[in-house]
């Protein structure tokens, strides 16, 4: 029997709709537990007229490509849509880049700047590139290269056969991200914080300047008194934070970079936090009466700033009130294998944290939702950017 138009176009329609109902975006506008205000960009902007960003990215091989994607998204939320190639300010003695855009809005001034901390990692992560059927992240070929490097990686084709979806997981997921923790959360850790410290100092103030001692730019670090929003994801939020806390220089307390950048921090986004499974590398177990128990749950770098800049300001102003301490976002997908929230954690930190549960990507038929998708994407996806730009205000 022959299929008539109209049979047909009504197939397609009933194939179309139940494909759609199938594809779900269950947190595209976001679930914020919170009851307090959170302070946004241009609020920062109309009190002060200058805010200072800084954004770091996570886990798996990042580039210009997402510090350029990064910077203009958050300007484009601003009203500048221009979207201008950036290129980055590179170091004789680091790998870590900086990425930089200023902003002028009406007379205000808004400076972004991209830490890209991936090419630290290069001699490190290059040993596993053998092992990709798809050569991927730092082992990529040609326009998929990073463009921190100047040729592509040189490495055998991985011959034995490997199923499509174990091959994306071992490829990406283990060979290209999780080994960025696993080398951090080594030997290494000192090394490539070193490194990026140097990276914050820079980003820290405006301008293409590049000053040729630490104690320099440790000074233009503490003479800046503009407001500050740090965006960080998944383990650049312990990569950035010890970093930071590294900073600190008991010889010199009047140069103290790292406490001088975290009084002037007035909200931190920590997207696919990682926090909680990250903390198990610094916990220490102990044994008594037959029972393992840990050690002294381990306080993680932020809470020690945090604390450090209060106990700091209460010496200098002994009958002040304590400084306000920054907003912190905590950003999580469900679907993000990589992250957690905190809300329910029971070793949450000690400072007030707020949780944001976002969807990323499409859930397909309620089983999948992209891997890298759900874990990348968090700080341009525009209910995100918006709730950065815009803050939030429950009663509104």
């Amino acid at each position: 029997m022959a299929v008539q138009p109209r049979q047909l176009v009504c197939a397609l329609l009933v194939a179309t709709a139940t494909f759609l109902a199938g594809c779900t975006s269950p947190y595209n506008n976001p679930q914020i537990h919170s009851q307090q205000p959170i302070v946004g960009v241009r609020q920062l902007l109309e009190s002060h007229g200058e805010v200072d960003i800084i954004t770091i990215h996570g886990m798996c091989t990042h580039d210009g490509a997402w510090a350029n994607k990064a910077i203009n998204a958050l300007a484009e939320q601003l009203g500048e849509k221009s979207g201008p190639e950036i290129r980055p300010l590179k170091f004789t003695d680091i790998d870590a880049l900086v990425y930089k855009r200023q902003l002028t809005l009406d007379g205000k001034k808004v400076n972004i700047s991209a830490i890209v901390w991936s090419p630290i990692l290069t001699e490190m992560k290059k040993g596993l590139c053998y092992d990709q059927k798809h050569k991927t992240g730092l082992c990529a070929k040609g326009d998929e290269k990073p463009d921190f490097l100047a040729e592509p990686i040189k490495s055998p084709t991985f011959d034995e056969k490997r199923a499509k979806i174990n091959r994306g997981l071992k490829d990406s997921i283990l060979d290209d991200c999780l080994a960025d923790a696993i080398a951090y959360q080594g030997v290494a850790r000192e090394e490539i914080s070193t490194q990026v410290q140097e990276a914050i100092l820079v980003a820290a103030v405006p301008g293409n300047e590049q000053l040729p001692t630490v104690d320099l730019k440790k000074e233009k670090a503490v003479a800046r008194e503009v407001p500050l929003v740090i965006l960080t994801s998944s383990l650049g939020s312990k990569v950035g934070f010890d970093a930071i806390e590294g900073l600190q220089d008991p010889d010199h307390p009047q140069k103290d970079a790292a406490l001088a950048t975290i009084s002037r921090t007035k909200a931190i986004y920590m997207a696919a936090n990682q926090l909680p499974i990250l903390q198990l590398a610094d916990m220490t177990l102990g044994r008594a009466k037959g029972k393992t128990f840990v050690a002294g749950p381990p306080e993680d770098s932020l809470a020690r700033l945090l604390k450090a800049s209060e106990e700091k300001s209460l010496k200098l102003h002994p009958q002040g009130i304590p400084p306000k301490r920054p907003a912190v976002i905590v950003l999580s997908d469900p679907n993000d294998v990589l992250s957690y929230s905190l809300r329910n954690s029971p070793r949450r930190p000690n400072y007030v944290t707020v949780d944001v549960v976002v969807s990323n990507d499409w859930t397909w038929f309620g089983l999948l939702e992209s891997p890298l998708s759900a874990h990348k994407d968090y700080l341009v996806q525009p209910q995100i950017v918006d709730l950065i730009m815009n803050g939030y205000h429950p009663n509104q």
